[in-house]
């Protein structure tokens, strides 16, 4: 028989997906059946079934910083072909094929709710079912803008396999729909029991929320777009409820790691995994994470070889609170790049305990490893620069010291951060007011300035030195969150990316006089003494690369009612 329309996915695509599913994780009940089991006449099958969506949140390996400026990745001395501007139009593409395939376990959820015999009883599951269906649509707007919104179950005789795409208002209109109608009937943290750890929260869903409205109130701010102003204090007035509710907080134990509290939030386990005894019930700045566990179900990837380029160290302050350079000054607490680790001097914890340092001991996977290890490895640290990293930089965040096989980890991946929350306030508050107040900073960013070991951000130290506050928030934004996937998407949101996507792509300084500069033979160096991996003419960015192309079997397998996003081939269905 053959299925066409939006695809076979759309019918039993999830029926597979969901088994897989349920075999991959455990979150929740170790002893859970499939989905596809479940007999739906108790609320403990509606809960079961809820708890298989926890599956199909993100995975560290679908973050896409390494897509943007900040990261390249591998050890070779080239950047992949979206830096570049090669955008491509796939046959078929996974973003599109598995969060519709969710998003049919969702209705299928729903429904069967909507025909159960005490309704009232199921609201809390409906709340979470609303909660995916929104995060699931959340992921295709991003990428591709207005899609079709499907809410039942289809089969090959549902009109809607051809569906045309809906607008990306609607679609937009369609996830805070769903977030608005979850939220009264998600718990609040504090009201979910340990059993239920890990499950949504009504902070969660007030968390995404103010994101979407962040994303969509900026996106048409800078293009001209109407409402922007009412998303964008929407955006605010989320995350300031969520600050006012005393729940999260940013981890921050200098009296036990030092300065290196940043380092261990992301790699925290209920094993011995840092110089104190915190552990995962320590962590009370993740907002929504995917659970792992390293003997029922290890992260199964991690942070192996992924290098920062220079415009993202360079974007770190240093301890005074002020950038490298600004207003044609050179901050003088920067010393410069004519030694191995000057640069590293008098900067910003998020970068000098996460980015490896010449002359320091790292500690990594199996023999190299520090907790665990009968016998951890006192070696330091020697860059081998143009063989083990592409731009002379090894970024070390989500990566586990403990005596592990790499991916055996059990720590979480974090998808909502209390840290994001206060980010979002930020930007939020200054975009709608085109100002900021020092309070208002001392209750968002300048907590993460305090655990970066840096001078709060205020007025003064901006209208003193000539700083921009909004290019001073997005700084704050990009070293905070970089490597967890919202450089690419935030250029895009700014309308920045066609600037940002092509510029050089740079590493370490080889110029005269630095002890790289013997690595400097049959290397581009570009005018200031910085290895280039990639020349600005090499890159392009073309305005239509804002959103992804939809799949070719996408739009053949709809008859052609879905529409490829302008710019991009439709194949057959031109």
């Amino acid at each position: 028989m053959k299925y066409k329309g939006l695809k076979i996915w759309m019918v039993l695509g999830g029926l597979f997906l969901g088994l897989l599913a349920c075999n991959d994780m455990l979150d929740f009940d170790p002893e859970s059946e499939p989905s596809e089991s479940i007999t739906w006449k108790t609320v403990d099958d509606f809960k079961r079934a809820t708890g298989d969506l926890y599956n199909n949140l993100d995975h560290p390996k679908y973050q896409t910083d390494y897509k943007a400026d900040i990261l390249v990745e591998g050890s070779q001395d080239v950047v992949n072909d979206e830096q570049k501007g090669y955008i491509q139009v796939w046959e078929s593409e996974g973003t599109w094929n598995s969060n519709y395939a969710y998003i049919r376990d969702v209705n299928t959820i729903l429904e069967k709710a909507a025909a159960f015999r005490d309704p009232e009883s199921l609201a809390s599951c409906v709340a979470e079912a609303k909660f995916f269906r929104a995060y699931f649509y959340s992921k295709l707007f991003c990428e591709y803008g207005g899609v079709p919104i499907i809410t039942e179950v289809l089969d090959v005789t549902s009109a809607d396999l051809y569906k045309p795409r809906d607008t990306r208002e609607d679609t937009f209109d369609f996830i805070i729909k769903q977030l608005d109608e979850a939220i009264p009937d998600l718990p609040l943290q504090s009201e979910i029991s340990d059993t239920d750890y890990g499950r949504v929260s009504r902070q969660a869903a007030m968390a995404l929320r103010a994101r979407m409205c962040l994303r969509e109130g900026t996106w048409r701010k800078y293009r001209g777009q109407g409402n922007c102003e009412t998303l964008i204090s929407r955006a605010a007035k989320d995350a300031e409820d969520i600050i006012n509710i005393p729940q999260y907080e940013i981890f921050n134990h200098p009296d036990a790691l030092g300065e290196e509290s940043y380092k261990y939030l992301f790699i925290l386990e209920d094993e011995e995994c840092n110089p104190s005894t915190l552990r995962k019930k320590d962590n009370k700045e993740y907002i929504l994470a995917r659970k792992y566990n390293s003997s029922i179900k290890p992260i199964g990837a991690a942070n192996r070889g992924f290098a920062p380029t220079r415009k993202l160290i360079d974007m770190f302050v240093c301890k005074n609170g002020l950038p490298i350079r600004y207003n044609g000054t050179i901050n003088p607490e920067f010393n410069g790049y004519l030694t191995k680790t000057s640069e590293f001097e008098n900067r910003d914890y998020r970068m000098t305990t996460l980015v490896r340092q010449e002359g320091k001991v790292y500690y990594g996977i199996g023999s190299y490893s520090r907790w665990g290890n009968p016998n951890p490895p006192t070696e330091v640290y020697t860059n081998n620069f143009g063989s083990g990293s592409s731009t002379g930089y090894f970024c070390d965040k989500f990566s586990s010291e403990r005596y592990v096989e790499n991916g055996g980890e059990g720590f979480d991946y974090p998808l909502i951060r209390y840290a994001e929350v206060l980010l979002i306030f930020a930007e939020a508050t200054y975009e709608k007011n085109g100002f900021i107040s020092d309070s208002e900073l001392d209750r968002s960013i300048n907590l993460l300035r305090k655990r970066g070991g840096v001078a709060p951000l205020s007025n003064a130290l901006v209208s003193q030195n000539g700083l921009n506050m909004l290019e001073e928030i997005r700084r704050e934004r990009t070293v905070e969150l970089y490597f967890e996937g919202f450089r690419l998407d935030d250029l895009k949101r700014w309308n920045t990316v066609k600037k940002e996507m092509t510029e050089d792509i740079c590493g370490f300084y080889l110029g005269s006089g630095t002890p790289w500069s013997k690595f400097s033979r049959g290397k581009d160096i570009d005018e200031n003494g910085f290895y280039r991996l990639c020349k600005k003419e090499e890159r392009v960015w073309e305005d239509y690369y804002e959103l992804k192309p939809l799949p070719y079997d996408q739009l053949r397998l709809s008859k052609c009612t879905l529409e490829q996003n302008p710019g991009y081939d439709a194949g057959s269905c031109k």
